[in-house]
């Protein structure tokens, strides 16, 4: 059996070694929690396949990280105010379960 410093030893040596090993002492911050900035950049370079530009157009609007990855695109405004308007109507029902709600009558 693979203990958990193995794993993350060999979870390690598969991040790409680009931009001077930056991957790599990203994950490292997050790993250690030495930043939690750090954690979320290591997350959606992760799930992008360590592609900086597919991090920028990341379009997962679902995600809980979305609205704080890193290098947004400047024209994302109308996509920000939409999550923006989601999590103020779930701010603002107190009287029901948003999760349970069925999808037309979120909209």
């Amino acid at each position: 059996m693979i203990d958990d410093y193995e794993t993350l030893r060999r979870w390690r040596l598969n991040i790409p070694d680009l931009h001077n090993g930056s991957f790599r002492r990203v994950w490292g911050k997050a790993i250690t929690k030495k930043s939690m900035r750090a954690a979320v950049n290591a997350k959606c370079q992760d799930c992008m396949c360590w592609q900086g530009a597919e991090v920028r157009r990341c379009d997962i609007i679902t995600c809980p990280l979305w609205q704080y990855r890193p290098n947004q695109g400047k024209d994302e405004k109308e996509r920000s105010e939409a999550v923006l308007g989601v999590a103020r109507q779930i701010n603002a029902d107190k009287s029901s379960n948003f999760a349970e709600r069925p999808v037309e009558a979120i909209s």
